[in-house]
């Protein structure tokens, strides 16, 4: 669970967190939900085209966070903690980045998740 000011966020309408144009997840006592997935379910995921960041400065710092964890998985097989949004809601994965590319992160068991779903990297 992740407190509301932890997520980039658009706006609220009632208890729903807006992420860019589509409303992404419920809020519950203050706490937006999110499901912890394994690497492999993600191939069976949808991916909306969209971004989820509202401006080019996150991407930026959201690319540059990749670019490290992406280092540190190819030097030390370091885990980090992905927070990515499909067409259902929020989710988090906790896997070793072997690439960045300009428009999807690939993970250890060759699983990629798209640059404009990810919310933050922990």
């Amino acid at each position: 669970m992740f407190s509301k000011s932890s997520i980039k966020k658009i706006g609220c309408i009632g208890s729903e967190l807006l992420l860019s144009r589509k409303r992404i997840v419920k809020i519950k006592n203050g706490m937006v939900e999110v499901e912890i997935v394994e690497e492999d379910a993600i191939r069976q995921l949808k991916f909306p085209e969209y971004e989820v960041l509202g401006c080019i400065c996150d991407e930026n710092n959201r690319f540059l966070q990749l670019k490290r964890a992406a280092f540190l998985g190819k030097v030390e097989r370091y885990k980090v903690e992905i927070l990515f949004a499909d067409d259902e809601g929020i989710k988090k994965v906790r896997a070793v980045v072997w690439g960045v590319t300009k428009k999807v992160v690939i993970l250890s068991s060759f699983v990629s998740i798209p640059l404009k779903r990810i919310i933050d990297i922990i």
